[in-house]
């Protein structure tokens, strides 16, 4: 387990931690997204080093996994490559001048948990429209007895679309013009 305690990390503060680890995240993200069908193992490669009172973690993970297509539920693989920094206040109390693009995470009892950080990257990366190789390039839509799925173009026409008013059409045919 990539976690290490506040004490632990002080035989670092001089010197970086260099990070190379693969891991098996598939039983984890099933447990925390339902939509997670596979995962492969896991690669993490980077450093953990101190600086100005903060613990920075710099890692690149790489992982395939595998969730349902947004569209017919198929299976797809997504390839993930992340670039993840985070920083962890030593001290949470004290005032650190931080950088307005850093992420800065609270340091749990436990310490630096970079397992839990990848995991979490990992689910954050699932892109909201997944869909196969097949549904990229047709532009067709899933539809079945009595309903269609429409693209959100359709949905805007078919909404703007003048409507007759149903009090009208029961009026047309009383006049003699409308008969002819």
């Amino acid at each position: 387990m990539l976690t290490w305690k506040l004490d632990e990390l002080q035989k670092f503060k001089n010197r970086p931690l260099e990070i190379n680890e693969t891991l098996d995240l598939k039983d984890q993200l099933q447990k925390r997204d339902d939509r997670v069908l596979d995962a492969k193992p896991t690669t993490l490669k980077g450093h953990l080093f101190f600086d100005k009172g903060l613990w920075y973690t710099d890692f690149d993970i790489e992982t395939t996994i595998t969730v349902p297509s947004t569209r017919s539920l198929e299976p797809v693989d997504i390839k993930i490559k992340e670039h993840v920094t985070e920083a962890y206040p030593e001290d949470p109390t004290a005032e650190l001048e931080i950088d307005d693009q850093e992420i800065i995470m609270e340091l749990e009892e436990e310490g630096i948990n970079l397992e839990q950080a990848t995991a979490d990257n990992v689910l954050l990366s699932i892109p909201e429209r997944v869909l196969t190789d097949e549904e990229k390039e047709s532009d067709s839509m899933p539809e079945g007895q009595d309903w269609q799925v429409i693209s959100e173009d359709e949905y805007i026409e078919e909404v703007e679309k003048p409507k007759p008013n149903p009090e009208f059409a029961k009026l047309k045919g009383l006049f003699k013009e409308d008969k002819d």
